[in-house]
């Protein structure tokens, strides 16, 4: 199983703009932000760009699936985190 600092690295490393990334190789804070519970892209956008180095997209304690999420993203395409 993977720890939650080797995904978020990986979530990091796959975004367009992996400055989050390049904070933590530089040792400075990233912050994330948490999405649980909704499925509405435009929430989802709100969070994206809010500032935020990566959001998180919790599924294991929801009811979400890969479709909603991948509707969220698409919605989005351009969000900073």
């Amino acid at each position: 199983m993977l720890s939650p600092l080797v995904i978020s690295l990986l979530v990091l490393a796959q975004a367009a703009d992996a400055s989050g990334l390049l904070k933590m190789m530089r040792g400075e804070k990233v912050t994330g932000g948490t999405f649980f519970g909704s499925t509405d892209p435009v929430t989802y956008c709100a969070m994206a760009n809010a500032g935020y180095d990566f959001i998180w997209n919790e599924m294991q304690h929801g009811s979400r699936d890969w479709e909603a999420v991948a509707r969220m993203w698409r919605t989005c395409p351009h969000a900073k985190a």
